[in-house]
């Protein structure tokens, strides 16, 4: 009868290991995480990109001044969607240049915000957190889709973005 080797089978089974590692780690960084930072690379607006990828995929973007938050948050994410695919295995972070003022100005509308998805009254929502905003000493545009509202505060040379998903709260019943 013949012995297996211990050695020489750990030996291989070792090399296979670093082998089979070493080729799904370029093939994540030449077919994955670099065409995905070239791609957002190339969005007006954003000024750095990295990608952490696994389970989920985390993707920090560094946003300098836009003027349409809505816009360019659609732009990333179908960016982002083209080479990642399922949307909902990918976290998307968005920096900003923010100070105190402004996280003070952001937890004061939260609650308008959270009140108007309540209610439904989105364009009360919209005109309030504008003038909240403004009493506050910062400009503030609010936008909407069917999955976000985008928020965008700006105060001096500081902006604050923030991206708040909601769902729309559904009434059920029959016909009348």
């Amino acid at each position: 009868m013949t012995r297996i080797r211990l050695v020489p089978v750990i030996l291989i089974a070792l090399i296979s290991f670093v082998v089979l590692s070493g080729g799904w780690w370029a093939y994540r960084q030449y077919n994955v995480v670099n065409p995905l930072k070239d791609s957002l690379g190339h969005i007006s607006g954003v000024q750095s990109v990295q990608v952490d990828t696994g389970n989920p995929n985390v993707i920090t973007i560094t946003l300098g001044r836009v003027s349409d938050l809505q816009s360019t948050y659609q732009t990333i994410s179908k960016a982002v969607r083209s080479v990642l695919g399922d949307p909902q295995s990918v976290t998307v972070n968005i920096q900003d240049n923010r100070n105190q003022d402004l996280n003070d100005v952001y937890e004061a509308l939260v609650p308008v915000l959270q009140q108007g998805i309540a209610h439904g009254s989105f364009t009360d929502m919209i005109s309030a957190t504008q003038q909240k905003a403004k009493q506050m000493h910062a400009d503030a545009r609010i936008t909407m889709d069917e999955h976000n509202i985008y928020i965008q505060l700006e105060e001096g040379s500081h902006y604050l973005y923030q991206v708040m998903p909601y769902t729309l709260l559904r009434q059920g019943g029959g016909a009348s």
